[in-house]
């Protein structure tokens, strides 16, 4: 519960809550707390609803590159900054994150 509070993942947090009331451990004030404070602030995916791209990715600039978050999807990636994003967001149940890149220079030799 600890490792799924620090990583940001609110989903894995509830299941390892239910696993340890399954299991009869002794409560806790501070456990119950965070629970009830992750539980208040998780939305569960709805596979029937339109998302739009900002409430599926984020991206953070860093240096010259972004980096794309989706925690729906599971999903971070490193983008160069002269790419081009074609299309992201959520289609057809499944994360879509399209980028042109343009020509590369191969490199010679060995």
């Amino acid at each position: 519960m600890a490792c799924a509070t620090i990583t940001n993942m609110p989903a894995h947090f509830l299941r390892a809550a239910e696993h340890q009331l399954k299991l009869h451990t002794e409560s806790s004030q501070t456990r119950s707390m965070v629970t009830d404070f992750t539980r208040n602030r998780y939305e569960a995916f709805d596979p029937g609803r339109a998302y739009e791209p900002k409430e599926i990715w984020t991206g953070i600039r860093s240096g010259d590159d972004t980096e794309f978050t989706s925690t729906t999807c599971g999903v971070r990636l490193h983008t160069h900054a002269s790419w081009t994003i074609n299309s992201i967001g959520l289609n057809g149940h499944g994360c879509i994150a399209n980028f042109s890149s343009g020509p590369t220079r191969a490199r010679r030799g060995i």
